[in-house]
């Protein structure tokens, strides 16, 4: 992803699905990112289709996890498809925002996440 190799990104992350033996919970993380990298490929509907699915499994699986984990991934999940929609569909990126900035009000252990939301708050006032 940092060298914005895709497609070497997608392998390694669907490898690092198979491969993965700890939480569904975290599994969830690894979809969403898989999800960016699809995305970034521009394959926008896979990838969106991807972080709703990991973004799925999080909630499914929550009880595995500390909550401040599920709230980091969760929220993560709501940042990226902000970012990732902003410019194709902007009602749906608010509307990942406001869910992300909801689940960062609701936890004040998520330090690093309000200071995301503060900036990506930039990209959405009018």
């Amino acid at each position: 992803m940092l060298f914005k190799s895709y497609k070497e990104a997608i392998k390694q992350y669907e490898l690092a699905i198979e491969k993965y033996h700890g939480t569904n919970t975290e599994k969830g993380d690894y979809y969403y990112h898989l999800g960016e990298a699809f995305f970034k490929d521009n394959q926008k509907e896979k990838g969106k289709e991807t972080i709703l699915k990991g973004l799925k499994q999080i909630e499914d699986y929550a009880d595995e996890v500390d909550p401040f984990l599920v709230h980091v991934w969760s929220s993560g999940c709501h940042i990226y498809l902000a970012k990732l929609l902003k410019e194709d569909n902007p009602q749906e990126a608010k509307e990942s925002f406001d869910k992300a900035k909801a689940i960062i009000d609701s936890d004040d252990k998520l330090i690093i996440r309000k200071r995301q939301i503060k900036e990506l708050a930039k990209d959405f006032e009018q």
